[in-house]
């Protein structure tokens, strides 16, 4: 009798983390951003949805990061923005299988006097989710 118990409560667990994956765990596409020498804000917006706001956490000598599982959607649009423009941006987003999908940054930084260096202070990205293709478009 308890093993049949164990066996039930077991398979009912087991059920219930896969059942939810889809959203709850961020079954889909993953958001990453890294900054260096000054942290960053920024939002998305899923499906022409509400603002999502959020910001680097420290992770110490001057690193930045911040990573949210975002689901599954139609498109996605994200904004980033540093707060020192001698810093360097990276936004990855990655699929369920944590395969980089698209990568974008801060890259068009220019050498400036006093060895000082000026970069972009913003990375937007827009993609879009195909659900029933294999293929993925970014845009």
């Amino acid at each position: 009798m308890k093993k049949t118990a164990y066996a039930v409560l077991f398979a009912a667990a087991l059920f219930f983390s896969f059942s939810g994956m889809d959203c709850e765990d961020g079954g889909g596409i993953e958001l990453r951003v890294v900054g260096t020498n000054g942290n960053f804000t920024g939002y998305y917006i899923i499906d022409g949805g509400g603002e999502h706001h959020f910001s680097g956490e420290d992770q110490g000598s001057g690193f930045y990061r911040f990573s949210e599982k975002l689901g599954t959607f139609d498109y996605v649009d994200i904004s980033v923005t540093k707060s020192v423009s001698e810093s360097a941006l990276d936004v990855y987003l990655y699929d369920i299988n944590g395969d980089l999908i698209k990568k974008e940054n801060n890259s068009s930084c220019t050498a400036g006097a006093n060895s000082t260096t000026t970069c972009d202070n913003s990375v937007d990205i827009s993609y879009t989710y195909k659900v029933n293709d294999t293929s993925s478009s970014a845009e």
